[in-house]
């Protein structure tokens, strides 16, 4: 994610983003793989985010999540439909 310009995660230019750059990039290059390594099962590597704060935790549970999705392109297509809030 070098050359990403939206990534402030660590620069000071924000408050409160509890990981550094370098920790943000844990599942930045995924899409850069080739073969059936091409996704984020075998390219994440959420385990080394810290999580010693809820705030860490949280973050964690989420790099596992969009992990657990397994993506293989960056551009997938999903099928959703609208529901009533209750």
């Amino acid at each position: 994610l070098a050359e990403s310009t939206a990534n402030v995660c660590g620069s000071g230019l924000r408050e409160g983003t509890f990981l550094t750059r370098s920790q943000s990039t844990v599942c930045g290059g995924w899409w850069e793989a080739s073969g059936s390594e091409k996704n984020t099962i075998d390219r994440c590597s959420c385990s080394s985010l810290p999580n010693a704060t809820a705030e860490q935790r949280n973050l964690r549970r989420g790099c596992e999540l969009f992990t657990a999705w397994g993506c293989t392109t960056g551009s997938p297509t999903l099928e959703y439909y609208p529901v009533k809030c209750p």
